[in-house]
């Protein structure tokens, strides 16, 4: 699992999330977690213009909202890491304001 927090990221190697390589929300997805993604996009565009979100944030598909940590998936490592390299910042500073200090995104 990779966790964006206040703190930055961090990689751990035993991750069981799948990849969705689809835009729409899995059905058992719930609702809340649903909402936070849909806040996270929110806050995001602030930060970044339309385009910038629609190219590397619309294939992003959230899995779950658990004890403060939302779970994401992305088509791929290489996404992920081009994703880490361009907005962590951005993205730790989002994760913070939504979820707060002790909140991460996990990939």
């Amino acid at each position: 699992m990779i966790n964006f927090s206040a703190a930055g990221s961090q990689k751990n190697k035993n991750s069981d999330t799948k990849t969705v390589t689809e835009n729409s929300i899995p059905s058992e997805t719930s609702a809340k977690t649903e909402l936070i993604w849909k806040k996270f996009l929110e806050l995001l565009s602030d930060s970044l213009k339309a385009g910038e979100i629609n190219t590397w944030f619309s294939v992003i598909v959230p899995k779950s909202f658990k004890d403060n940590v939302l779970t994401i998936s992305v088509p791929s490592e290489d996404y992920y890491s081009l994703i880490e390299s361009r907005y962590n910042k951005i993205i730790s500073s989002i994760t913070e304001s939504l979820l707060g200090p002790e909140g991460k995104l996990n990939l």
